[in-house]
């Protein structure tokens, strides 16, 4: 993963992978974009939290 980003505006998260594939999860909730931040694998985080 290189690069998360949080728009509180519209609650979207985009991941960029390490592949160059930009993922994007709607309504995601601040607190649990600010949990992915806080987790020490982010990669593990993704799938369970925001897929």
């Amino acid at each position: 993963m290189q690069a998360v980003a949080y728009d509180e505006t519209t609650s979207k998260v985009e991941v960029l992978l390490n592949s160059g594939k930009i993922c994007r999860y709607l309504e995601v909730p601040k607190t649990v974009y600010l949990e992915l931040m806080a987790s020490d694998s982010k990669g593990s985080y993704m799938p369970i939290r925001l897929g």
